[in-house]
């Protein structure tokens, strides 16, 4: 056995004689429920967020392609125009970008998440 087993042997026959010994100790029957449901979430958030950041990432290597397409096209004086243009403009700009954040977020994330949820929940018995 490798030293990680025996310690592990060893602290599953200690929790196995505190349980056995101490008839005081009660484990709630919904336990094993509230668990899985709790890993359930866990992995459904950090599934959709990665989701959402793929879809991100390949949406701004979308435009990156186009951005480059059109500069190949248009010549690089149309990055010191657009340049310009940003830095001007870059509290709008901001501003959009992150109301697009937080509906695209809320979209894809919160409302899928609260509907998976309530099906979920739906069909336990």
């Amino acid at each position: 056995m490798k030293p990680d087993q025996l310690k592990d042997s060893e602290l599953d026959n200690l929790l196995r004689n505190v349980l056995l010994a101490d008839s005081r100790l009660t484990i709630p029957s919904d336990l094993t429920d509230r668990t899985v449901r709790r890993i359930e979430k866990k992995v459904l958030i950090r599934n959709l967020i990665l989701e959402l950041f793929s879809k991100i990432a390949l949406g701004t290597l979308s435009l990156a392609i186009l951005a480059g397409v059109f500069v190949w096209i248009k010549g690089s004086g149309i990055l010191a125009v657009s340049y310009k243009f940003f830095l001007g403009n870059w509290q709008m700009i901001t501003a959009l970008l992150i109301i697009s954040f937080v509906t695209v977020f809320a979209d894809q994330v919160g409302f899928r998440f609260y509907h998976t949820m309530k099906e979920r929940s739906t069909f336990r018995v």
